[in-house]
């Protein structure tokens, strides 16, 4: 599982950095996005289903979200 901190970014840094890591990854695999903004409570699962890939959970710790997205199956 890869870790993704954008504790301290907000809107829109935090999905601008899953959407560019996540390109990086295999099909299936999953990240772990840490994030301070109350904003990715909503931007995080729009932009999750607007490019298919799996919300797995997004959990309050404390001031820190903590989000994990898998990425959306090979489509070919």
């Amino acid at each position: 599982m890869v870790k993704l901190n954008t504790v301290g970014d907000l809107c829109p840094i935090p999905i601008i950095k899953i959407s560019k890591m996540i390109k990086e990854l295999h099909p299936g695999d999953r990240l772990v996005l840490l994030s301070d903004d109350p904003g990715i409570e909503a931007d995080l699962p729009a932009w999750c289903a607007s490019n298919k890939h799996q919300l797995l959970s997004i959990e309050k710790q404390g001031d820190i979200y903590r989000c994990v997205v898998q990425k959306k199956p090979d489509q070919s």
